[in-house]
């Protein structure tokens, strides 16, 4: 029996709690809605595939390939997602809280109102990346590349972006209260609108600010 038609079998039944599909490749399926909670998925091939509203909540998805996958209104808190590729993957409204997404490749995805409140996102590439009016709050991105990125409107309240590559990126009329700015890359950053009340700026005061939402 291949990986696909394993997962087909598996789903037939709902809930298939703690699935183990470790390196299986589930490339291009359709599982939009389903539920794959606490399931071992490291380094599963989900490229192309349709996770639209899955439930992947305290997964272990790490080393997984979710490029160009649709994950719009899936769940996958508290999931650990280390080192995972989700390149030009669709996350619109999806919600990443409390993951740990360290390492991993957001380059060009779509983040539009995702939640990644409390996640822990230190050595990420969002390079490219849609976070528009997403949740950060709490989030660890120290050390991440935010070059180009469209974080308009994001929430990065006490988020930890020390180190952070923020060249290009437009974080206008963002929330920035109480964020670490310590040592971040800000060459050409658009920042104008940014709520910056009790943030540590580690000298970014020349770039192109204001305290105040316009």
């Amino acid at each position: 029996m291949t990986d696909k038609e394993k997962i087909v079998e598996y789903l037939k039944g709902g809930s298939i709690g703690k699935l183990e599909f470790q390196g299986a490749i589930l490339k291009g399926l359709n599982l939009k809605g389903a539920i794959l909670k606490a399931a071992d998925l490291r380094y599963v091939d989900f490229s192309k595939t349709d996770l639209t509203d899955a439930n992947l909540m305290d997964s272990d998805l790490s080393g997984a390939n979710l490029s160009k996958a649709d994950l719009i209104n899936a769940n996958l808190s508290n999931s650990k997602i280390t080192n995972a590729n989700f390149t030009k993957a669709d996350l619109r409204h999806a919600n990443l809280s409390g993951c740990d997404l360290s390492g991993c490749d957001f380059t060009k995805a779509d983040l539009f109102e995702a939640n990644l409140s409390g996640a822990n996102l230190t050595g990420a590439i969002f390079k490219s990346a849609e976070l528009y009016a997403a949740d950060l709050a709490g989030a660890n991105l120290s050390c991440t590349d935010l070059t180009d990125v469209d974080a308009e409107k994001a929430n990065f309240y006490k988020a930890n972006l020390a180190g952070a590559n923020l060249s290009d990126a437009v974080l206008k009329n963002a929330n920035l209260v109480e964020a670490n700015l310590q040592g971040v890359s800000k060459n050409g950053t658009n920042m104008w609108g940014a709520v910056l009340d009790g943030a540590n700026l580690g000298g970014i005061e020349d770039t192109h600010i204001t305290r105040d939402i316009e």
